[in-house]
């Protein structure tokens, strides 16, 4: 009777780690929701990093100086940000490298297009600035016109932050050299005003501004940094159907049901074209070992299994089994060319 109570357990923990919120936020090419939500620590972690810190991180482009003109200071940050993107690194691994662990929540399924940076003049006082955020892709209400970092150069040609979006505490561009400073303290204590770039410094013009009302400066694509490729598409779908797709167990089948129905809904969302799909998949797999390949294989096979199930009539109850209720049910045949580019990258069709 123990064992058979501990495996209905066993079942019904699987279930309610299912497919809740599957509509909450859908991987595209643009963010539209914060998806990444960092440990209180790595939180704390960010605020207690020095305005003055810039990021260390192995160096993923040479020379950046000498070949686009922008201070040597700000090559090394643009470094960190163009390896992150390409990597995609979570919100722990930016806070450990001195990082704005936000860039997270950015990245969507195309960090190298959704991050940007521009370097320029922003007050007229002679020196650039190195402005870090979310490109004119990101179109939401949180992290649409974000402004990550904003840093100025010292004397000696270092960098300086002059200030580092939190969650709570974060900066919007309104072009030119002002900004939207926005966030809150508590429930009952929040603030909204508008802050100007004046010789080097931050001065608060006493009033609130609506960032859809201005042009944002245009960001350049981090994918776009000297030596890295144009764009590096990245697709965590894939990521997430492997860590909580189970084979060979008590109820893993119902773990193949919740993946698929996450996968239709990211896929009838998602507005990347099926080959860009196939090859970023083929990608992600070259980057896994040889077991790790064969093993996402068998669970794929059972995700495909479960994707065939759901296009049917009468899947809700085959839904409902798997805890999937907030889903995009009945979906169409749109899909179908985006999720059958991911089952070719994977080797289930010919």
């Amino acid at each position: 009777m123990k064992k058979t109570v501990g495996i209905l357990i066993l079942i019904a923990a699987l279930m309610l780690s299912g497919c809740s919120g599957a509509l909450d936020r859908q991987p595209s090419e643009t963010v539209s929701e914060p998806q990444t939500q960092a440990t209180e620590a790595q939180t704390q972690a960010t605020e207690a990093q020095i305005q003055d810190t810039v990021p260390v991180t192995e160096s993923a482009v040479t020379e950046p100086a000498e070949e686009t003109g922008i201070p040597a200071a700000y090559g090394s940050i643009l470094d960190a940000y163009a390896q992150a993107a390409r990597e995609g690194w979570g919100p722990g691994t930016l806070a450990e490298k001195g990082m704005n662990w936000m860039a997270a929540d950015i990245f969507g399924d195309n960090p190298g297009q959704n991050l940007g940076y521009v370097v320029t003049d922003l007050d007229g006082d002679g020196l650039q600035e190195l402005m870090i955020g979310a490109t004119e892709r990101v179109t939401d209400d949180f992290y649409g016109r974000l402004v990550l970092e904003l840093y100025t150069l010292s004397a000696d040609g270092s960098a300086v932050s002059l200030f580092s979006s939190m969650e709570r505490d974060r900066y919007y561009s309104l072009g030119d050299n002002r900004f939207v400073h926005r966030g809150s303290s508590s429930a009952s204590d929040s603030f909204d005003t508008t802050v100007a770039l004046e010789n080097g410094a931050l001065t608060d013009l006493g009033y609130a501004d609506d960032p859809k009302q201005y042009a944002p400066l245009p960001l350049e694509p981090v994918g776009s940094w000297i030596g890295l490729e144009p764009e590096f598409l990245r697709l965590p779908i894939l990521d997430e159907i492997n860590e909580n797709t189970r084979v060979g167990t008590t109820g893993a089948f119902l773990t193949a049901v919740q993946s698929a129905a996450k996968l239709l809904d990211w896929a009838s969302a998602t507005g990347l074209d099926p080959q860009e799909i196939k090859e970023a998949a083929v990608l992600w797999l070259q980057n896994q070992g040889n077991d790790a390949q064969l093993e996402f294989r068998e669970k794929m096979e059972k995700v495909d299994e479960a994707v065939k199930q759901l296009l049917e009539d009468g899947a809700e109850d085959l839904l409902s089994s798997a805890g999937c209720e907030n889903t995009g049910y009945p979906w169409d045949e749109y899909p179908l060319a985006t999720i059958e580019a991911i089952m070719e990258a994977v080797g289930l069709r010919q």
